[in-house]
């Protein structure tokens, strides 16, 4: 039995995570019996895993500083699950949700894959989980309290609130979404705009602080994509859910040029080393070293991405097609891919070349849906 007073019982909650109790052991007599019980009393609580993040040496700095060009985004992207082909814009989204944006409320990019099964989604959601401290989900076993938060019984018939995955890591990955129940679903709002988790029940009014970025993906409504039916008869989520992720992104067609390369690609897999310009610890210390900087936006990419913004949202309304959400969250969206951007090119300035790159991603996912 371990015994915790004052300011830590305050952080006491179960989690998946390893924590350190240091402390004094103690004999405590037990009411009703001839014995003592051994108890420790805490003084100090700590999370194993809570270690400083390694960022890139100064011999890798150099490294990179010398390959900083034009092509330093795709250098970057083909280091990302290279054992996956193609996907490069999907690929390059995911490093700039890793990183992270900044210039508005919120620093989180979240972003959803919706796609035929098979196509590697899952795949991209594990390497991605190699690159920060983070947890894998699969919607269709995960409970919105294991998420969010919820109530505890424990074994001594006392419920105490317990938090779940979006407290306790920087990256969460929500695999098969669509299979999720609905108030599952629900529970992950919250943290997805806000960067909170809430509980109000009975006797207990919790609100932590949720600052998960989220990965999720999900399969089409009917299993596969059908080509006949609309957007929303396809996407089995939530217009709710879906206009608060940043990008979205469709992997549905695949011409038959396509799956040959696959094909060769994974066979040449076998056969072959592959030679990338990062490996996966160099990748992970190089996005820890970019999460440090601040970039400012400047006059001139804010007024790039209002061109596009006021011009595109008068589009889709006059044409009023079928076609994903442009809104003001996708706008501050846009703001945070933008300066994720110059983060990764160790920029202090988000210029017009990095608005017209996340602008350039936000139309390519719209393309992969083939609007």
């Amino acid at each position: 039995t371990a015994r915790v007073h004052q300011e830590l019982a305050r952080l006491v909650y179960i989690s998946s995570r390893n924590i350190l109790f240091i402390g004094k052991f103690r004999s405590v007599k037990v009411r009703g019996k001839m014995e003592n019980e051994i108890i420790i009393e805490v003084s100090k609580i700590e999370y194993i895993d809570e270690s400083v993040d390694k960022v890139s040496t100064t011999d890798e700095l150099k490294k990179i500083d010398s390959m900083l060009d034009d092509q330093f985004f795709d250098k970057l992207a083909s280091s990302f699950a290279p054992n996956i082909y193609g996907y490069e814009d999907i690929k390059k989204s995911i490093l700039l949700h890793l990183v992270g944006g900044g210039n508005t409320r919120r620093t989180r990019i979240h972003i959803i894959i919706i796609g035929n099964p098979g196509r590697g989604k899952s795949e991209l959601l594990n390497f991605t989980g190699k690159l920060g401290k983070s947890c894998y989900v699969n919607g269709k076993l995960a409970s919105g309290a294991g998420l969010a938060a919820g109530i505890v019984k424990l074994s001594t018939g006392a419920s105490i609130p317990s938090t779940g995955a979006l407290t306790l890591y920087d990256y969460v990955m929500i695999d098969e979404t669509d299979k999720a129940k609905k108030e599952d679903r629900a529970a992950i709002l919250e943290c997805l705009e806000q960067g909170t988790v809430s509980l109000k029940k009975v006797g207990v009014d919790l609100t932590v602080p949720a600052n998960a970025s989220i990965l999720a993906a999900a399969n089409p409504r009917l299993g596969k994509w059908k080509s006949d039916l609309g957007l929303e008869q396809n996407i089995n989520l939530e217009s709710f859910l879906l206009s608060r992720f940043d990008l979205i992104w469709g992997v549905i067609h695949q011409s038959s040029g396509e799956r040959a390369r696959v094909a060769h690609h994974i066979i040449s897999q076998a056969t072959n080393d592959q030679e990338i310009p990062f490996n996966v610890d160099e990748l992970k210390r190089y996005i820890n070293f970019c999460k440090t900087i601040k970039p400012k936006l400047t006059e001139k990419a804010a007024k790039h991405l209002e061109e596009f913004y006021v011009r595109t949202a008068d589009y889709i309304e006059e044409n009023n097609d079928e076609t994903l959400p442009l809104e003001e969250r996708q706008l501050e969206g846009l703001i945070r891919m933008a300066t994720a951007h110059a983060k990764l090119h160790l920029k202090d300035e988000v210029e017009v070349i990095d608005m017209q790159e996340a602008i350039r991603l936000y139309e390519e996912s719209l393309h992969s849906f083939g609007i």
